[in-house]
């Protein structure tokens, strides 16, 4: 579809049950995180403005992946970010893997995800909004990854964050 079409981004979003598209869509966390690597933004949740993020981050030579909130820690004095879907493997630290799925983040769900952690260091999150009169903004924080473990809440990428 990529090739077919000359696409430099993808946002997707399916949500079914039990039948041929939810199967087809189960496949698509590992091949957009390969997509990622090969320059094409794939971002899940049928965000566009995130696929632009991540497109502009690999434009500038970064890698950008999909993330979210997903919980404080205090003890660390972080912010822990993740999500499920497409893995920028620049941002990697080591070798990712693949984990099979049946929930994700306390939602139903199938496939395979890519867990892995980010590179301790520096790191820069993007995000595109867009103000009220329709024009695109972003929005842009930063802080430092740290070396913590990944949380097994069915999100397959933890930043821990300061």
């Amino acid at each position: 579809m990529v090739r077919d079409r000359n696409l430099d981004s993808v946002s997707y979003y399916y949500h079914g049950r039990d039948d041929y598209f939810e199967t087809v869509q189960s496949g698509f966390i590992v091949g957009f995180s390969l997509l990622n690597a090969r320059g094409i933004a794939c971002a899940g949740e049928g965000d566009i403005k995130t696929a632009l993020a991540m497109k502009i981050a690999d434009i500038c030579g970064t890698g950008g992946s999909f993330c979210e909130i997903v919980a404080a820690d205090f003890n660390r004095d972080t912010m822990i970010l993740g999500h499920d879907g497409p893995f920028h493997f620049a941002i990697s630290k080591g070798k990712p893997i693949l984990r099979g799925m049946g929930i994700y983040h306390g939602k139903r769900g199938s496939g395979v995800s890519v867990e892995a952690k980010v590179q301790p260091g520096k790191v820069t999150t993007l995000g595109v909004t867009q103000t009220r009169d329709g024009h695109l903004k972003f929005n842009i924080s930063e802080g430092e990854a740290i070396d913590a473990p990944i949380l097994l809440n069915g999100n397959g990428c933890n930043l821990y964050c300061r």
